[in-house]
């Protein structure tokens, strides 16, 4: 199998077999952790907002009138 001449291969990336900086795998936590919370204060205010589904007026659905 032939490859092309300016694809890197696997072991010319500078993150390959757990090789990366520091800095990188700060960033990395940094964006999953703030998705962790940004997800969990959508849950609480879903969990929390309560709507009132109740028909104001009348207590029957039809009313008969005579």
């Amino acid at each position: 199998m032939r490859t092309l001449s300016g694809e890197p291969t696997l072991n010319g990336i500078e993150d390959y077999d757990n090789n990366e900086s520091q800095e990188k795998r700060r960033v990395i936590w940094i964006v999953i952790i703030t998705g962790l919370i940004i997800g969990g204060i959508f849950t609480y205010f879903k969990n929390n907002s309560l709507v009132s589904d109740k028909i104001s007026g009348t207590t029957d659905i039809i009313q008969i009138q005579k």
